[in-house]
């Protein structure tokens, strides 16, 4: 029992990752019908910053914010320079460009850092273990929970209780009636694009304190949990984007207990292979409906 507990504790951490990732993605695309591929790559750079932030000297209170409001600037920038340029009338064209966007990124990355790992550090007291119902899991993952649990709240106030969140909602909708209602859709796509941002500063200090390090091309990883939590999920549907990321999260937690030794190596290839049946079962995905990207 305390072994289910304990993947139950894994499950949770991780999932509480993967269903941010997967929000920061599907705030951009609900407006744009945009998969931002180079999201992770996003969330690399905001790392960097994190990280050169410490290694500076300041402390946490003041790295957090920091950190956060990098990811919205860059996230921000990155939409207005970018995308907004290319249109939103071609999906298509968005896509590509995310992967341009990408590489770019990555390659100044090496550039500027190079290609040795940096140390990402993290308060000793995050890194302490506590024993939970017999289970045992740190305390950086019980932040992780209780960010992500604030981070949905705070959400779901925005989206379902606020004015901005129905012109959100709208704008995701249909951006032809929304702009007859006197909804400013740039400024929704602005928003769009600071609320994802926000996220990724938030995932870029969580992800690499439990990594502990941090390259040029960690954000591949990010990129590919964010996508396979997100199509588990469905596209355009910020519920199903949080039950794909914890979905996603407790398989891990149990293939990485109950998988044979020989058998944990493909670990990645069988969450692909769920990620395809469950495609060709449901192709809109466990939350999602079918969306319509051609606006």
């Amino acid at each position: 029992m305390t072994g289910i507990f304990q993947v139950f504790l894994d499950g949770l951490s991780l999932g509480a990752s993967y269903a941010l990732l997967a929000l920061g993605l599907t705030m951009v695309f609900g407006v744009l019908g945009l998969v931002n591929f180079a999201y992770g790559d996003m969330i690399m750079w905001t790392a960097f910053l994190a990280a050169s932030l410490w290694a500076w000297g300041l402390p946490l209170i003041v790295v957090v914010p920091l950190t956060i409001i990098g990811g919205t600037l860059l996230s921000l920038v990155v939409g207005e320079v970018v995308f907004r340029r290319v249109g939103t009338q071609n999906p298509l064209s968005l896509l590509l460009v995310s992967f341009g966007l990408s590489l770019v990124l990555v390659a100044l990355a090496v550039q500027v850092f190079g290609e040795l790992a940096f140390v990402f550090p993290s308060p000793e007291y995050l890194s302490r273990v506590v024993e939970v119902g017999g289970a045992q899991v740190s305390v950086l993952s019980l932040v992780d929970v209780g960010v992500a649990a604030a981070i949905l709240a705070a959400l779901f106030l925005l989206l379902n209780r606020s004015e901005l969140g129905l012109m959100l909602r709208a704008t995701a909708e249909n951006v032809r009636t929304a702009r007859l209602m006197g909804v400013r859709p740039k400024s929704m796509v602005r928003l769009s694009f600071a609320i994802s941002g926000a996220i990724g500063g938030v995932i870029a200090l969580l992800w690499f304190m439990k990594v502990g390090s941090l390259i040029p091309r960690s954000g591949l990883d990010i990129t590919l949990k964010a996508f396979i939590a997100l199509v588990i999920g469905g596209l355009g549907s910020t519920r199903g984007a949080v039950g794909g990321g914890f979905l996603l999260g407790f398989a891990e937690a149990g293939l990485a207990t109950w998988l044979p030794a020989g058998w944990r190596g493909y670990q990645q290839a069988l969450a692909f292979v769920v990620v395809v049946l469950l495609l060709l079962l449901r192709p809109q995905g466990i939350g999602g409906r079918v969306t319509d990207t051609s606006r």
